[in-house]
């Protein structure tokens, strides 16, 4: 019993010589200052300190884990109404750059140098809105605020849309003063295409924030359906109807369709309020944790004297931190998962503009006659037989996307993305070597399929391989810069390789050798992002977009995921 005294002496002296005050909260960092050490009762303090560190370990650890890992799985129905709003996004984006801004030029500038005119518009309007979705993702990223981003930046793309339609009505009343009213149209094109992209950066961002990984796939797969409606809504309905609607009104109907189709967006706002609450509450203890670790570290320093040595020049200073935000902002392209992503999307995407854009001339230059196997009477001309051909294009993509859940389930995204690679090359090389239209409409099948994969696992491969979950917003945008320069470079890239081809080998020597060009490039650059996808290097579980499981318990913690990558 003395034994056990002494034993406890020793012991109690030990800790009033080692005792240090705790660091977690601020609190304790003042109780510390003000009273000193003390010395804890060891009777009954030891189990009430367990107790409390059992506590705060409860409440800290869902913060640091469940905020990007315990993602609950979603209603259906959530995930359709969601989805819905990429109808809305696509078929006014479509409308506004395929069929209205065309056909303003015209009705406006005529038909010289028309081409020159929508060239520069849409390369101006892309080119000062690729940092738009970057910088207001960040914002959104930093103060939490998602919604009041996604639905003012959707009001401004919707009234701008409709006050196109009102300049080209005026100008039709007033019609002496085109240039001015078509200066004004080309400044609303490059505002709204700005807001555009602020829209779709917040909303892959609540994507990013909210879909369990068990999901992304088929989110993946209904964006690029709801994508793919949109665009047939915007350019077949919009030029059929528009031969019998005022442009005003249809204008006025696009952007009414897009508000409309923003509001079911609002079926997470409960989910997104409380993974805010959560993610302020991490980020108030991560500060807290900070603040107390200075505190103890200015209690610890006897004379805190800054050397005189230590002075920082203003200049040089803004120059540092200047640097440091541009590293951290392009941050991503450090990760090698986020970079190799990138870099296949920017193929699929650069030669699929390049080709896609010159479809109508390849017809016109090099398949007429078209001798169409299942009727002589149509098509009869150039834009019946391209709209032949992106019909068929747009079926064989809905039956892709729908082949490409299951396969994705089964044999993973690359593999997926791989396969379309294939498709996309066989197709171009076939269209090259023999040239006619009955060809081209059977190898639509192969590129409609290939084109439903890509927009089945798109999205997917995104969310898979953001570097911060913190910052979706801006790395998503920042992905998405390799859709928006394609869409500056794909045309004149393939003008440039249709000029060159030509060049080597003439028309009197080889028809269209310039599109034998651009079709056989497109094809290897489209097979070699099939491959390099494979540089891509992700876990069994999120590759195939399956529930992590061990011992046929659900694991979606970090520290239990021993999943291999492969």
């Amino acid at each position: 019993m003395n034994n056990e005294k002494n034993n406890n002496h020793v012991l109690l002296e030990d800790e009033t010589i080692t005792y240090k005050p705790p660091i977690e909260t601020s609190d304790n960092v003042v109780n510390s200052l003000e009273d000193g050490p003390t010395i804890p009762n060891h009777e009954n303090n030891d189990d009430d300190h367990h107790d409390k560190n059992q506590e705060e370990t409860k409440e800290e650890q869902p913060n640091n884990v469940d905020i990007h890992n315990d993602k609950t799985t979603k209603p259906i129905w959530k995930l359709i109404c969601f989805s819905l709003y990429y109808i809305g996004m696509s078929c006014s984006s479509t409308f506004v750059l395929s069929i209205l801004l065309p056909k303003v030029i015209i009705f406006m500038l005529g038909d010289t140098n028309k081409e020159i005119y929508l060239s520069i518009i849409i390369s101006v309007s892309t080119a000062l809105s690729l940092f738009a979705g970057p910088l207001f993702g960040q914002l959104s990223d930093k103060y939490l605020i998602r919604y009041p981003f996604f639905f003012g930046a959707l009001v401004c793309w919707s009234t701008c849309i409709a006050l196109e339609g009102i300049i080209v009505k005026i100008q039709d009343v007033f019609p002496f003063y085109s240039i001015p009213f078509f200066v004004t149209f080309s400044l609303l094109i490059i505002v709204s295409k700005n807001f555009y992209v602020v829209c779709f950066a917040v909303v892959s961002a609540l994507i990013a924030d909210l879909i369990p990984k068990e999901q992304m796939n088929l989110v993946s797969t209904m964006v690029g359906i709801f994508q793919l409606i949109g665009v047939v809504i915007g350019v077949i309905v919009s030029g059929i109807v528009l031969k019998y609607i005022d442009i005003l009104w249809l204008c006025i109907a696009f952007s009414v369709l897009c508000l409309v189709t923003g509001i079911p967006v609002l079926v997470f706002i409960r989910d997104v309020q409380e993974l805010d609450k959560r993610k302020t509450k991490t980020k108030s203890n991560s500060l807290l944790s900070t603040l107390s670790a200075m505190e103890s570290h200015k209690q610890k320093e006897s004379q805190p004297e800054i050397p005189n040595h230590i002075e920082v020049d203003k200049k040089e200073s803004r120059i540092v931190r200047i640097k440091n935000y541009i590293v951290t902002f392009v941050s991503p392209f450090g990760d090698n998962n986020f970079l190799w992503v990138f870099i296949t999307r920017f193929s699929i995407m650069l030669t699929n503009v390049a080709a896609r854009s010159y479809f109508l001339y390849f017809i016109r230059d090099v398949l007429t006659p078209f001798n169409f196997l299942l009727s002589s009477d149509f098509p009869s001309t150039d834009e019946q037989a391209l709209s032949l051909l992106l019909g068929c294009i747009c079926v064989f993509t809905l039956i892709g996307a729908g082949l490409a859940q299951p396969l994705t389930r089964h044999l993973g995204k690359r593999m997926v993305f791989f396969l379309l690679g294939i498709m996309l090359f066989v197709s171009g090389v076939v269209i090259a070597i023999f040239r006619t239209y009955n060809v081209l409409l059977v190898c639509s099948t192969l590129q409609g399929i290939g084109v439903g994969f890509f927009l089945a696992v798109d999205l997917s491969f995104a969310n898979a391989v953001l570097p911060n979950p913190d910052q979706s917003a801006k790395d998503l945008a920042l992905w998405n810069f390799s859709s928006y320069i394609p869409d500056l470079l794909g045309v004149p890239f393939g003008a440039f390789l249709i000029f060159v081809g030509n060049k080597i080998i003439p028309d009197e020597t080889i028809r269209g050798f310039g599109y034998i060009l651009l079709f056989s490039v497109a094809a290897a650059l489209q097979l070699a992002a099939g491959i390099l996808i494979f540089k891509v290097k992700l876990p069994s579980d999120v590759d195939k977009g399956i529930k992590n499981k061990t011992n046929g318990i659900e694991n979606n913690s970090n520290n239990n995921n021993t999943e291999q990558l492969v």
